[in-house]
């Protein structure tokens, strides 16, 4: 066998005379195990491939692998464009398929623009049960206590889920303080939590314009 090739091999299976081929892919992006489809583009999760279709309600199956290599899973894996999305996320070693960056990640980017370029004092109030999710998975949590006392007229001010709470309380400790505006907090090691550290002050932030 030649050389290694890092890619996803496009999966498809012998087909004998008389019989359809599958529609699901542009013909000229079938595979062969010994050259995959490279994976060309870049951003900032990582590479990604191009993959044209000629009828996107069907199939793709695929296997991400190096030569014999394959990583994830060994198992063939397929997507449906139609009902999974057009886009698919994978990581190293997961066998999973994720239908969005923010699902493979584990968070989401907000990205905020003012024309007049004046962000001090701007932030985010962010509510929902999806937070606990978050909160499941992290090693380090900062806790904001600058809106506290922020009222506005609508259903932020209402009170929502106490799950992320509860998974804080259950599986993190405190480990600092700083000031009244914000609080670290640390995965609780598996021989319980360490003292918490003294607090460190720090100036109240502006109020917001």
């Amino acid at each position: 066998m030649g050389a290694a090739r890092n890619g996803v091999g496009i999966k498809h299976r012998e087909h004998r005379k008389g019989e359809d081929k599958p529609d699901s892919l542009d013909p000229a992006e079938l595979t062969e195990w010994s050259t995959p489809k490279p994976f060309l583009g870049e951003d900032a999760y990582g590479r990604f491939a191009w993959v044209k279709l000629q009828n996107a309600s069907q199939d793709i199956n695929f296997i991400v692998h190096r030569g014999d290599s394959k990583d994830g899973t060994d198992a063939d894996r397929k997507f449906n464009p139609a009902t999974d999305g057009p886009e698919i996320w994978l990581k190293q070693g997961d066998a999973t398929f994720y239908p969005s960056q923010a699902a493979a990640q584990g968070f989401v980017s907000i990205h905020y623009q003012r024309p007049d370029g004046v962000y001090n004092g701007w932030g985010l109030h962010l509510w929902g049960d999806a937070l606990a999710d978050d909160v499941g998975t992290a090693d380090w949590i900062i806790l904001s206590h600058v809106w506290d006392a922020w009222d506005e007229a609508n259903s932020s001010v209402e009170p929502g889920s106490d799950r992320p709470n509860e998974v804080l309380r259950q599986n993190f400790c405190r480990y600092r303080s700083y000031g009244d505006s914000f609080e670290l907090w640390q995965r609780r090691p598996a021989e319980g939590c360490p003292d918490e550290l003294p607090p460190t002050p720090v100036e109240t932030p502006p109020a917001r314009d």
